[in-house]
């Protein structure tokens, strides 16, 4: 649905991307990660069209972007940016209804369908209830929704998502990056699943919501894959210049990432520093689940209860799981995942679980 091969692009005489290469099939979500600078906005700017790479090819839903006309490829692709300026009052209705752009006669007329799209998508994001006021005297969080609705209005069968979460409080993080989960499981025109490209600013969030992490930096595709093995290739902390500890979030499940200052981390999990060295502690290798329980009342543990609740560090026989290198990814709520099964690994199992 989303493609690109060998993108290059160059901005003042600057290479931002350099022969970046990816796709999202429809029913996925991939989160893009990197340090400031990596060039993840130049990426999707790129990808919608809306800059012209000097060299390299993109795809949307099959079709190569540089045959499609802006119309077209507003058909294929809706964008939600970090934040928009609207010079109007516009009210939350309007604001949506110019998703439906992209179908207006060029009498600028809107038919049923419009109105139906618009008002479906409303509902969907939760913004229904204020359709009448005007998106100035809306939160952060509101404005965002609102984007996400307009791009919803567009019924386009691939999203892009340019820091979707930046500025928002943890709560509008966490529901914005909801609706887009639920889009992808379900939200194109015809009931299948979109694909959705999201620059992430936060690790861990991307890890909980994402089925694939990309991470660039430096204009170039580092690492890619499942959200355990990009946090932790030793090309995530060289592309951040810090050393990072992987463990597992004790309330969801997903892989928890955390930035160590030089001395901290020596009863970490597992860790990897800035030079690439992977850096495990405790005792990965003898199978004893015990011992991990009682190391991370250190700050490793995040509930300040001691670390205990390592849920598959006991499965019944005394052996358990080192949690540092193998995370389930269980994102339903808990931590109670089945460590001797290969669950965690399957991308399906893993977003009934959400």
């Amino acid at each position: 649905m989303i493609g690109a091969r060998d993108l290059g692009v160059a901005l003042g005489g600057e290479r931002v991307l350099d022969g970046v290469s990816l796709s999202v099939d429809a029913g996925e979500l991939v989160g893009l990660v990197g340090p400031n600078g990596a060039g993840k906005t130049t990426l999707v700017r790129a990808l919608n069209g809306t800059l012209d790479p000097g060299a390299g090819e993109r795809e949307l839903d099959g079709d190569r972007v540089a045959g499609l006309s802006r119309r077209a490829v507003a058909r294929r692709v809706a964008t939600v940016p970090q934040e928009a300026t609207f010079s109007f009052e516009f009210t939350v209705e309007a604001a949506v209804e110019m998703g439906r752009t992209p179908y207006v006669s060029r009498f600028g007329r809107t038919d049923r369908d419009d109105a139906d799209a618009v008002r479906a998508a409303m509902e969907r994001a939760g913004v229904a209830g204020f359709a009448d006021r005007s998106v100035t005297t809306l939160s952060g969080g509101e404005r965002q929704r609102v984007l996400f609705a307009r791009a919803l209005a567009q019924e386009t069968p691939a999203l892009l998502l340019d820091e979707p979460t930046a500025s928002l409080d943890i709560n509008h993080q966490v529901r914005t990056l909801r609706l887009v989960r639920d889009a992808v499981e379900g939200g194109g025109a015809d009931g299948a699943g979109k694909a959705a490209l999201a620059a992430i600013h936060d690790l861990n969030l991307a890890a909980r919501f994402c089925d694939r992490l990309i991470l660039l930096a430096d204009g170039r595709v580092r690492a890619e894959g499942d959200p355990e093995a990009v946090l932790g290739d030793p090309a995530l902390a060289e592309a951040f210049g810090v050393r990072v500890a992987l463990n597992r979030d004790p309330a969801v499940g997903s892989p928890l990432v955390t930035a160590l200052e030089d001395g901290e981390g020596d009863r970490t999990t597992a860790g990897v520093d800035a030079r690439g060295a992977e850096r495990a502690s405790g005792d990965e290798e003898d199978g004893g689940g015990g011992e991990r329980d009682g190391d991370r009342d250190d700050g490793g543990d995040d509930d300040g209860d001691g670390g205990g609740d390592n849920e598959d560090g006991d499965d019944g026989d005394g052996n358990g799981d080192d949690a540092g290198t193998r995370v389930e990814a269980d994102r339903g709520g808990g931590g109670d995942t089945d460590a001797g099964g290969d669950g965690g690994s399957d991308r399906a199992d893993r977003r009934s679980d959400r």
